[in-house]
């Protein structure tokens, strides 16, 4: 049996992430708290952990730690208007490529739907009641096989639709 070979795709699967931190004015630090939560929501992101403390080595500096997750293509202009509130200072941000293995299970499936569908019509056709069990036995595996791949491609699309942020943003 010849195996389907990946569909051509023009847009690469990624898992994206970001820490970042910027350096604020004190005097304003509480203020851009609010904007950066509204820049994220309003990309249709959400803000899971928001959270003041005063910088280690540092007692008098405040500073406050957010993360969220949002839209990946959202995350550029998130980053991008990161500078209207404060200087970068640093920034390490990731994309995990995953587009090569998405393609590789989404075959896979593939294949295994086709060797099921193969599968069923043996055991439609067949007379001898061993082989029928035997064949059972087998298409048993394949869907629970195709089961558990397209929950990882499943997985993949939850994984790639969405990009992690952690900020930190700390006072001058």
């Amino acid at each position: 049996m010849a195996l389907k070979s990946a569909p051509v795709r023009l847009q690469p699967k990624e898992i994206k992430s970001a820490e970042v931190t910027v350096q604020v004015s004190s005097d304003v630090l509480n203020d851009v708290s609010g904007e950066i939560r509204s820049a994220v929501e309003e990309a249709g992101g959400e803000v899971h952990l928001c959270f003041e403390h005063v910088q280690p080595g540092e007692e008098n500096k405040p500073a406050f730690c957010i993360t969220a997750t949002l839209p990946a293509s959202a995350l550029e202009q998130v980053l991008g208007n990161l500078s209207t509130w404060g200087s970068l200072v640093e920034s390490n941000i990731i994309a995990h490529d995953v587009t090569d293995y998405y393609d590789f299970v989404s075959c896979t499936i593939q294949n295994k739907v086709g060797q099921r569908d193969k599968l069923a019509q043996a055991i439609e056709n067949a007379t001898n009641l061993e082989d029928v069990s035997v064949a059972e036995e087998e298409l048993l595996k394949l869907e629970e096989e195709t089961h558990r791949l397209r929950r990882e491609q499943e997985l993949l699309d939850d994984l790639s639709s969405e990009a992690s942020l952690l900020l930190w943003v700390i006072g001058e």
